[in-house]
């Protein structure tokens, strides 16, 4: 696995991007500002998008995203994947028609461009052989880390900074 940290600070500012790192060319653990780095053709790789929390930090690059792909996903959805709590967020505060379109009803409902998949602490998801375990992790919003396993090595991420007893495991 190639891990390419895209953003880690909790705010933007020269050289500061907010919370993204890429596995490979095509799962993006967090979406925040540091998405915007990559080029059009990197994020058109992108097809699978594994959340922590709902904090703008770790989501402010996702409605960009989605609106910069959206034709490269057309038949071929990009899924995001999170807490039940952080998918519910993103729907009724991000894509509510309001805040932006709700892209899981585009470019209709048959055929969305996005599409959620829950996935809970203690749940697990294979992408092409790489193994995403959430875990559960204590914040101000429901949250969870990843112990990501694949052919080549394990990794963990918190999605935020302090000591976290369920994740060393």
């Amino acid at each position: 696995m190639k891990i390419n940290v895209l953003g880690c600070s909790g705010g933007i500012g020269q050289g500061a991007r907010t919370s993204a790192l890429l596995v490979d060319d095509d799962v993006l653990l967090d979406a925040g500002t540091g998405i915007g780095d990559l080029s059009l053709k990197d994020l058109r790789k992108i097809r699978h998008v594994l959340l922590t929390h709902a904090h703008l930090d770790h989501i402010a690059g996702l409605p960009f995203l989605i609106d910069s792909v959206f034709d490269a996903r057309l038949g071929d959805p990009l899924t995001v994947y999170g807490r039940h709590e952080t998918l519910a967020t993103l729907q009724k505060h991000i894509f509510n028609w309001e805040i932006w379109p709700d892209f899981a009803q585009l470019p209709d409902l048959h055929n969305p461009v996005i599409r959620y998949q829950t996935l809970n602490p203690g749940e697990v998801v294979d992408i092409d052989n790489r193994f995403f375990h959430a875990v559960d992790v204590r914040h101000s919003v429901p949250a969870q880390g990843y112990c990501v396993s694949g052919p080549d090595g394990v990794f963990a991420i918190s999605g935020f900074t302090t000591t976290i007893a369920t994740l060393w495991p």
